[in-house]
């Protein structure tokens, strides 16, 4: 069974996490992957993908490097099928912002559940903790690996068990 045709970001902004993504794929056995940056997305090569996936970093870098056009074909990208993978800065960045340049991407109508004008009380580092956001800060109160068991992706019958690093991200409602 041929598998989906995946685009993987890993242009400006993202950290080395999109690794982790390769890795899964791997696992699952879909090799049908190509590579993107900016200017990749920004000329619209993701027009043949299935799916396209932006892992972590930092989201304001992202957003940045994309730019105007990048968000535009994102958003024609999912809007004709086209299946949208983000986790951490990759999950910020189609959430609702007044700031600049996330404005660009206000794609998904949900809340930020991490972001607060207080923090909760650090039980261990401050600055791995939190970032400043505007006159907010988001906090990511955990910082572990989690041992995840799910259904393989198009093969029903067979389950699938991996351990994935789990630094931050958004919670949302």
């Amino acid at each position: 069974m041929k598998g989906p045709k995946i685009g993987l970001y890993a242009g400006s902004g993202t950290s080395h996490s999109w690794l982790w993504f390769l890795d899964l794929f791997e696992k699952a056995g879909f090799y049908d992957l190509v590579f993107l940056d900016e200017f990749c997305v920004g000329n619209n090569d993701i027009e043949g993908l299935d799916v396209l996936v932006i892992s972590g970093g930092d989201t304001f870098a992202v957003a940045k490097s994309l730019g105007k056009q990048g968000a535009r074909n994102i958003k024609a990208f999912v809007e004709h099928g086209g299946m949208y993978i983000g986790s951490c800065a990759g999950a910020y960045l189609p959430m609702n912002s007044s700031k600049k340049p996330l404005d660009l991407f206000n794609f998904v109508d949900v809340k930020i559940t991490n972001l607060s004008k207080t923090l909760p009380l650090a039980q261990i580092k401050t600055c791995k903790f939190c970032t400043s956001y505007g006159c907010e800060f988001v906090f990511h109160p955990v910082r572990e690996a989690v041992a995840l068991k799910t259904t393989r992706f198009l093969d029903k019958k067979n389950t699938m068990e991996f351990t994935a690093p789990l630094y931050g991200g958004p919670g949302m409602t």
